[in-house]
């Protein structure tokens, strides 16, 4: 079982570095120059409160930062002020993105799995109710040795942990009316991975084809910004099954999988209706 979760996270790294993030040396990185001094812009997911089993983090940095500093710079504290022993999942490589200005934590699976061995030696990095803060050391550096001076802390609780897969049911709409460019705005039941949710949500026109815009999310709702005035008619939210939230599940198959259960009859399609009046909020329809 533990390797099944082990294999399965080295089959979603790869998956990640095919769509933007590079494991290799910073000199074939995409790097821009900068004479800036580096900060941490933005944490996801930045709630207060997020699931005590979240499984993925990702810290922005204005600067392209250096390699290989992870380890020793970023680190995970409990509320008494604690440091958690070996919280992240200890690959061999640094998950940043081209620019190296987006690094990828993942919190280490066999932890948050129950029943396997890290989770039963050792138990969970986060506990439900109890505090905690991702630390990153001023002693982080971009590529050019500029330190970001001061210590960051990103702090939050770890609340109920989600186990159940992602259901497109829960989710809202806020509908656009056509005629305008404004944005298509999708609200999630829980935190979503910004990660996939970014990659793997289209929104789909009258003519059936994929419509070119600007997706964004913000871990509890997806802005889609399109190229062109949205249309009368209808359109269809297309959603990966591959989609995770924050803790690992997907449509089809939740982290705390049981043996071979997988979802079959899941709904990965939305289907709404555009029309030429701001009629805001709206249910989807089936």
């Amino acid at each position: 079982m533990l390797k099944l979760i082990y294999f399965s996270i080295l089959v979603l790294i790869g998956s990640m570095m095919s769509v933007g993030y590079s494991a290799a040396d910073h000199t074939t990185a995409e790097i821009t120059p900068h004479t800036s001094i580096p900060a941490l812009e933005f944490v996801t997911p930045s709630n207060a409160v997020i699931p005590a089993n979240t499984l993925r983090f990702y810290l922005t940095f204005s600067n392209s930062m250096e390699r290989g500093q992870v380890t020793q710079n970023i680190w995970v504290e409990d509320h008494f002020g604690t440091t958690i022993e070996n919280p992240f999942l200890k690959l061999g490589v640094e998950l940043w993105d081209p620019q190296q200005k987006r690094v990828t934590l993942l919190i280490d699976p066999g932890r948050i799995k129950t029943g396997v061995g890290p989770n039963e030696l050792v138990g969970a990095v986060f506990k439900e109710n109890y505090r905690y803060a991702i630390v990153v050391s001023g002693a982080m550096q971009d590529v050019d040795g500029v330190p970001i001076g001061i210590e960051q802390r990103i702090e939050f609780t770890a609340g109920p942990a989600i186990v159940d897969p992602v259901n497109l049911s829960l989710w809202k709409v806020d509908l656009p009316p056509a005629g305008t460019r404004f944005p298509f705005i999708v609200r999630f039941d829980r935190i979503m991975d910004v990660g996939t949710s970014t990659r793997m949500i289209a929104i789909h026109g009258t003519d059936g084809k994929a419509l070119k815009g600007k997706v964004v999310s913000h871990g509890t709702y997806l802005e889609f910004f399109p190229l062109l005035d949205w249309v009368e008619g209808v359109h269809h939210l297309k959603v990966d099954m591959e989609i995770e939230d924050v803790s690992g599940n997907s449509i089809v198959v939740p982290f705390e999988k049981n043996g071979d259960d997988v979802y079959i009859n899941v709904l990965s399609e939305l289907t709404f209706q555009i029309i030429d009046r701001d009629d805001r909020i709206r249910s989807p329809i089936y």
